[in-house]
């Protein structure tokens, strides 16, 4: 499927279409980043889903495509990075059907007797909305948890534009605190790019989530501790996420809970990104 859309290109051409090359090398001036709590919230909550909502508050019929159109230009000619392709020149709405595609792959194995489908981080609901229309997954009942408030109104608002039912609530990384609702046993627990936005994940992370008993928890998230250090994308990447302000423990904290729990886990490392810089990890795990 992923030859379909592209053409590859080398990690050098990336400069031809991306500042960032230049950025991480120190060439093109770039301001380091922290993504405090507040700033996170201004960030999505004010400029990101917050301008969303207030574009789509006054419409009465709109779909989620939609929303996703006003987003970011899926149109946009962007260099990418898959670990079968390798580096490729693409269509940013096509490297998002990529994405969605190992999220299905990954997720429907364990659609079989779970509760619900739980997406912690989740946004304005792209991501958990959209895996919804897939088969074995659509009957499963929808949970999204979110930081911001705009975030958590914006899913609402897009779910009842598109006839879905989806139980929406706040929670933050940086506390493990999540308000009003609780996660039912044996759901199928997902993240996709929304841990990194923590200075630090917390070392009880995994034990947290053990508390509501999961089927599964897959994250979806890029770690700055599987970047290889000693090729020259590794470094990028990690250089990528240093001026960016990203966690950086993702992967070793996620396996040394797992560890103290005992719980099974599966990882694949770097798999794709439709920024080369950050690509995505799969990480699996059950508790015991």
């Amino acid at each position: 499927m992923i030859a379909d859309y592209k053409a590859k290109i080398t990690l050098d051409s990336i400069a031809s279409y991306s500042h960032w090359p230049a950025r991480l090398l120190g060439l093109e001036p770039f301001s380091k980043k922290h993504k405090s709590p507040s700033e996170v919230m201004r960030e999505f909550g004010d400029e990101k889903w917050g301008a969303l909502l207030e574009m789509f508050s006054g419409m009465s019929n709109f779909t989620l495509a939609n929303v996703e159109a006003k987003e970011k230009d899926l149109k946009a000619i962007i260099p990418s990075f898959d670990t079968q392709l390798g580096f490729y020149l693409g269509e940013l709405g096509k490297s998002d059907i990529i994405v969605m595609k190992y999220m299905e792959d990954t997720l429907k194995p364990y659609s079989d007797g779970a509760s619900c489908l739980v997406e912690l981080g989740a946004g304005y609901g792209a991501k958990i909305l959209n895996l919804s229309d897939i088969l074995s997954l659509n009957s499963l009942d929808l949970m999204a948890f979110e930081y911001t408030q705009s975030g958590c109104d914006l899913i609402n608002l897009v779910a009842k534009n598109s006839n879905k039912n989806i139980d929406v609530g706040q929670f933050d990384f940086n506390t493990l605190n999540f308000d009003g609702m609780q996660i039912p046993e044996n759901a199928i627990i997902f993240t996709s790019y929304a841990i990194h936005y923590v200075p630090q994940l917390r070392d009880d992370f995994v034990k947290f989530l053990c508390q509501f008993k999961p089927k599964v928890v897959v994250h979806f998230e890029p770690c700055y501790d599987y970047f290889d250090q000693k090729t020259i994308h590794g470094l990028m990447c990690r250089r990528y996420m240093e001026l960016n302000g990203y966690t950086k423990n993702i992967g070793s904290s996620i396996e040394a809970g797992c560890k103290q729990v005992g719980a099974n886990i599966k990882v694949q490392k770097n798999v794709h990104g439709t920024n080369p810089f950050l690509p995505f990890s799969i990480i699996e795990w059950e508790p015991s």
